[in-house]
């Protein structure tokens, strides 16, 4: 898979004539600044009912390109997704930041791959083994939603979420 984000103004995407494998497929996946660039495609790409895609600011693309000995490189899937801001918390001093999407809540936060430290729902409670999730000493709900920790710019940042057994 190619990834990468992009800022210019325009791209231009190249494919090579065939690929090795007669079964040759490529995946690209790109997200767009806060102004769409204009994309050339190779005038060989087929798209599904001849219909080329319009980027827009701000989203993410992922297309899967096939190749086909007989027709040349199709696309054979592609979906979109405006961008997803993500803010970053802590559990405390100097702990590594943890990641969640803008506006989630700590029910949809647990199920993604956001929680690298296996917190789970318990009832009214989030909680890492026998300790409680806690905003300013206060529990927190599952439905709550998470919020961003502020940086002082010392380099060293304080949390208002803590854990209490």
């Amino acid at each position: 898979m190619y990834q990468w984000t992009v800022n210019p103004t325009s791209i231009t995407v190249t494919l090579p004539s065939a690929p090795s494998d007669p079964r040759g497929e490529i995946v690209l996946k790109f997200t767009t600044g806060s102004t769409a660039p204009t994309i050339t495609w190779p005038s060989t790409l087929k798209w599904a009912n001849g219909e080329e895609l319009s980027v827009e600011a701000s989203t993410t693309y992922e297309f899967s390109i096939g190749y086909d000995m007989m027709g040349g490189w199709t696309i054979i899937g592609y979906g979109f997704s405006a961008a997803v801001n993500t803010i970053d918390f802590y559990f405390g001093v100097d702990d590594d930041p943890q990641h969640a999407e803008d506006g989630m809540t700590w029910r949809e936060w647990v199920n993604t791959e956001y929680n690298t430290h296996k917190l789970e729902i318990n009832g009214n409670h989030v909680v890492i083994g026998e300790a409680i999730l806690t905003y300013n000493g206060v529990p927190v709900n599952p439905d709550d939603t998470i919020i961003a920790d502020n940086w002082d710019g010392t380099g060293i940042h304080t949390s208002s979420y803590g854990f209490e057994e």
